[in-house]
């Protein structure tokens, strides 16, 4: 990367989707930013000024030898803690113990969400909240369906760790209520009113979330996934077992069926989330913008 003055030079590394996605938001506001991956850090790490970590490497015994290594040619590290990896360190021993080793090392750590950064200090790991968001630009509500139809997530793996009990116990309650649901190997439903789609490519959904009434996420954890701020963003409505502003609160499947029972008869968009998406995301990229800023300006 040729160096511009004044601005660091940003490696994105970790999940691939949301590092591409941040560092296509650095690079639209002028900063010379670009998704890889750890070893790259090893490769050139002169050609940085800054490792953004998307999802903790402390988790992992390697990180024993990256941070110090980083620290040593004084680069500057902020880790982004986005879910599941808060898990690790809360629930599993040797995550914490590695991540406690090597804390002192992390020039900052930033949650995904404000009940991450909760989590995070009863393991003593002080975080500030700022969220990774989606690279879009466009905040239009669309026109509802005519049928109400639920989207919901329920991946091949773990199902039942992402509520997709209570979504199929839904389905066979709301009869006349369409479910799509992405991510899942099933192929063929029990139920009339389910359409299993499989695998959707990110650049899809948006035909989904113009089918869609509301977006449904009944997950046992959780960070703040890029579906509820793209759902929020087109005028669908979420029910989601986190407080999230302009989302409805459901805690459980009796919960989330007098939710949904409440939208039955909706038919406008949900403008108020829309227009909460839009002042959600920009905060975001603002905040992560000046964590760079205060980091580069005391890089020495």
């Amino acid at each position: 990367m040729k160096r511009r003055a004044n601005k660091p030079r940003i490696l994105v590394c970790g999940l691939p989707f949301p590092s591409v996605e941040l560092s296509g938001w650095l690079r639209k506001n002028g900063i010379e930013a670009r998704a890889g991956k750890t070893r790259d850090l090893f490769l050139g790490v002169t050609r940085y000024d800054i490792a953004h970590f998307v999802y903790s490497p402390t988790i992992r015994l390697r990180a024993l030898f990256l941070f110090p290594f980083l620290k040593l040619l004084r680069r500057k590290t902020v880790v982004h803690w986005i879910g599941s990896d808060v898990l690790s360190v809360l629930t599993r021993r040797k995550p914490r113990f590695i991540t406690r080793a090597v804390s002192s090392l992390i020039d900052r750590n930033l949650a995904q969400s404000q009940w991450l950064r909760d989590e995070l200090t009863e393991v003593n790991i002080f975080a500030e909240h700022i969220s990774i968001v989606p690279n879009i630009s466009i905040f239009r509500p669309l026109e509802l369906p005519n049928r109400t139809t639920v989207l919901a997530y329920i991946p091949a793996q773990r199902p039942d760790f992402y509520g997709g009990s209570i979504i199929l116990r839904l389905a066979k309650e709301f009869p006349a209520v369409t479910f799509l649901v992405v991510a899942s190997a099933e192929r063929k439903s029990t139920f009339d009113n389910v359409e299993y789609l499989g695998y959707v490519p990110h650049d899809s959904m948006s035909r989904l979330y113009k089918r869609a009434t509301v977006l449904i996420r009944m997950p046992k954890h959780d960070g703040l996934p890029f579906m509820v701020l793209e759902a929020l963003s087109y005028g669908r409505y979420v029910i989601y077992n986190r407080p999230f502003p302009n989302c409805i609160y459901a805690e459980t499947h009796d919960g989330a069926r007098q939710a949904l029972a409440g939208l039955l008869h909706v038919d406008k968009p949900n403008q108020e989330g829309a227009l909460f998406a839009r002042s959600y995301i920009r905060a975001s990229v603002i905040g992560i913008l000046r964590v760079y800023e205060s980091l580069f300006r005391h890089r020495e």
